[in-house]
């Protein structure tokens, strides 16, 4: 891999972060290597989130009655930092 200019400036930034929080760098470089790359999928979890919506009854509304006050809560939730 060639060090461009612009990857090298990328670099002096993350080594600066790390030095901010007095962190070694090159240790959280080596990090990545040993890290498992994560989608978009697996970062927000939908599935969990989805499986959370349990119909309990036959009413067809009961879904969406979930569904808004699920919805609610995690506004509430990023609104208010519970």
């Amino acid at each position: 891999m060639e060090v461009t200019p612009e990857l090298k400036n990328q670099l002096d930034k993350i080594d600066k972060k790390y030095k901010a929080i007095h962190q070694n760098t090159q240790t959280h470089l080596e990090g990545l290597l040993w890290s498992k790359p994560i989608t978009y999928w697996d970062y927000i979890q939908t599935d969990a989130l989805l499986n959370l919506q349990i119909q309990r009854t036959t009413l067809p509304d009961e879904m969406v009655f979930i569904m808004y006050h699920q919805v609610n809560e995690l506004l509430f939730k990023w609104y208010f930092g519970k």
